[in-house]
């Protein structure tokens, strides 16, 4: 039997995490943390709690990663630490994760690279990460293949029709999938009840060079050449860490 736990990321903003349990194997989706509230005086970072997988720790298969924000894997390094298991997400997303892991002594056993149609196998789950637009580069819906039927888990997303980096929604493998049947769909609702289109990261990315450029006019310290708020040079250093993993690795 599956079943599906989520011990965070419903009815707030952070901790998402998201169990699934075929006949006592897990998996997990997203580690997120949350900043606190003002009544939470001394804390620095919420966490969801882990309990209910670390007491199935040995039956752990795999940690999925949807895509890099803090409210997704913000918790993963603290996961890891209690339950270390092989990690999955696309170059940039275990980049910005392994900032997280390195804070804390953290390194899971194994690394795969999620990429577009290329489904791995993790103890009775298989996943696939289907590449969708939203406001962080390479973030993925998951296609989790499980005996009992398909799921899919969309993670955040927005249809974004000139995202920053190119890379459109692989809107054919949703139809494909859906041809060949899902079972049930956990879908992100964010904002679900605003009327409208939701308008492209581009438009961001414009205001903020005119903010930085008046910046820059006003201030009287050196400074380099403005750059493009698509520049690359911290995606790139994060997807180069990780692609150096170590050779734990799965190819």
């Amino acid at each position: 039997m599956l079943k599906i736990a989520f011990l965070g990321g419903l009815g707030d903003f952070g901790k998402n995490l998201t169990v699934y349990d075929q006949d006592g194997d897990l998996l997990v989706v997203d580690a997120g943390s949350q900043f606190p509230e003002s009544d939470f005086p001394g804390i620095d970072l919420v966490i969801p709690d882990f309990a209910y997988v670390a007491e199935r720790a040995q039956r752990l298969r795999g940690i999925v990663l949807t895509h890099g924000h803090e409210d997704h894997v913000g918790a993963v390094g603290f996961l890891l630490k209690a339950c270390p298991a092989p990690l999955c997400g696309t170059a940039l997303t275990l980049g910005l994760a392994g900032r997280k892991m390195r804070e804390l002594g953290a390194e899971p056993p194994a690394v795969h690279l999620l990429e577009p149609e290329k489904p791995l196998r993790l103890g009775p789950f298989t996943v696939e990460g289907i590449p969708v637009t939203h406001s962080v580069p390479e973030a993925v819906s998951i296609l989790l293949g499980t005996p009992e039927g398909t799921v899919l888990h969309t993670g955040d997303f927005k249809f974004d029709q000139a995202p920053l980096d190119g890379r459109l929604t692989h809107y054919h493998r949703f139809q494909e999938a859906g041809r060949q049947g899902v079972m049930a769909m956990l879908i992100d609702s964010t904002n679900v009840e605003v009327e409208g289109v939701v308008g492209s990261e581009v438009r961001v990315r414009n205001t903020l060079e005119r903010t930085s450029r008046a910046s820059r006019a006003r201030s009287s310290w050196p400074s380099s050449p403005p750059t493009s708020c698509g520049s690359r040079r911290s995606w790139t250093s994060a997807t180069f860490w990780a692609r150096r993993w170590p050779s734990s690795a799965a190819p």
